[in-house]
């Protein structure tokens, strides 16, 4: 494995089904190992925080009686070239 990771995980008797291990690098946490189950976990709930996130922003839009800007007016304005 990179970054001086010298131990094999899979035949180290201190490693346990379901243990979730946290690499570091000069003393801070720079990665973690999780199982796919976790992961999944996790990115439903940043599914769920980015939902919450919207409908509040498109709420306050309301409340202003904002409007959203078309998109070629947007790439007009960004001057992107489409």
């Amino acid at each position: 494995m990179r970054c001086g990771l010298k131990r094999n995980l899979v035949g180290d008797p201190f490693f346990s089904c379901g243990e979730r291990i946290v690499l570091h690098r000069r003393g801070k946490n720079i990665a973690a190992l999780v199982l796919v189950e976790d992961l999944a976990l996790l990115e439903e709930l940043e599914e769920r925080l980015d939902a919450e996130d919207f409908r509040t922003a498109k709420e306050e839009w309301e409340r202003e009686g904002r409007q959203p800007t078309p998109l070629d007016e947007g790439v007009k304005e960004l001057g992107i070239k489409a």
